[in-house]
């Protein structure tokens, strides 16, 4: 059967080719280092500058940021971050820089045999040393997260919110606490919940300098945020306005500044699939203004989505660069008068 032009099977496509093949096509192989089994180096998604940031395990085939971007997953993540486009538009590239056709059938029946005992002894390590469920294989469509069957145990009170002027009041509210076992031990976790308020996952957040300068943000393996917006569940039905941050901290902060209808596609980059989200719960009457990070990845993302979005909602980029470089680095009596008029 003839394969159609604009269709990808993403289990192949991640069977066939390598993320050091798509490193090397991007010329940044080289330009990372050996650390054990893994390579690291400076993210060139958000251009950091930190050589430990970006870590890359080809027996894996997947990579992690540890910095600002906050990004990871398999090739298909990896290509999405580069080129500021969603999984599909990614998919689609890959298949074409290559997989000529029948290429990919007769490469990824090789890796799958071949990985096939140590991907099932990774799925188990996840489930028990994780306490988070591996997500299924999907053809051609985002991987929906599957919600969890349990929920952590946290303190509500660590000296880390005081620092970072979180009230107990936005704790409460967003169900925060400090962890102190498991895969999120020692640090601030934040419950996420699906569009439909079903707990799918934890984020966990470093509470020093040094646990940030190493992983300033885990989130678990597996997860695919690219089919999750933060806080939309709380959102009240007829909602008409959202404004979109980068991090989860720019979202408490904007709670506590008197704007609940914030959130954040957990990075700069969105998907398809979170446009999707945005637009249905907002109807063709909404509006979406678009708070990141004022710096390159943002000014990026902020383009992307809104090239997304522009054809179905009304879209506008506001600039923090005036008040600070991060939305949650602003006042609350800053962000109130920045925000206020369009509201």
């Amino acid at each position: 059967m003839k394969e159609r032009k604009n269709w990808v099977s993403y289990k192949k496509l991640k069977a066939s080719v390598t993320i050091e093949q798509i490193l090397r096509r991007y010329g940044l192989w080289d330009t990372l280092k050996p650390v054990g089994k893994n390579m690291t180096g400076c993210c060139p998604i958000h251009h950091g500058t930190n050589p430990r940031q970006f870590t890359v395990n080809p027996e894996k085939n997947i990579f992690n940021c540890f910095g600002d971007c906050q990004k990871g997953g398999n090739i298909l993540d990896l290509v999405a971050g580069l080129e500021g486009c969603d999984i599909k538009e990614a998919a689609l590239m890959i298949k074409s820089w290559f997989l000529p056709s029948g290429v990919a059938d007769s490469k990824a029946k090789d890796r799958e045999a071949k990985d096939a005992p140590f991907q099932q002894k990774d799925t188990q390590l996840v489930r028990e040393k994780n306490e988070v469920s591996d997500l299924p294989e999907s053809e051609g469509e985002p991987v929906e997260n599957k919600p969890l069957s349990f929920r952590l145990r946290t303190v509500p009170d660590h000296p880390f919110f005081a620092e970072r002027r979180i009230s107990p009041e936005t704790v409460a509210h967003f169900g925060l606490g400090f962890c102190n076992k498991g895969m999120m031990a020692d640090r601030i976790v934040i419950p996420i919940n699906n569009e439909a308020g079903e707990l799918v996952a934890y984020g966990g957040r470093a509470v020093t300098a040094e646990m940030a300068a190493l992983e300033k943000y885990k989130l678990p393996p597996g997860l695919n945020k690219m089919a999750l917006v933060y806080n939309l569940d709380r959102q009240a039905d007829g909602v008409k306005t959202l404004v979109v941050v980068e991090s989860f901290l720019s979202v408490f902060r904007l709670y506590q500044a008197g704007f609940e209808q914030v959130v954040t596609c957990l990075g700069s980059s969105m998907s398809e699939r979170q446009a999707d989200l945005l637009s249905a719960k907002l109807g063709p009457a909404g509006q979406v203004l678009f708070l990141l990070d004022a710096d390159e990845a943002g000014r990026k993302g902020a383009a992307n989505a809104m090239a997304l979005l522009s054809q179905r909602l009304f879209v506008k980029d506001l600039d923090i660069s005036a008040l600070a470089k991060k939305p949650h680095l602003a006042s609350e009596d800053e962000l109130k008068k920045f925000l206020e008029p369009y509201f």
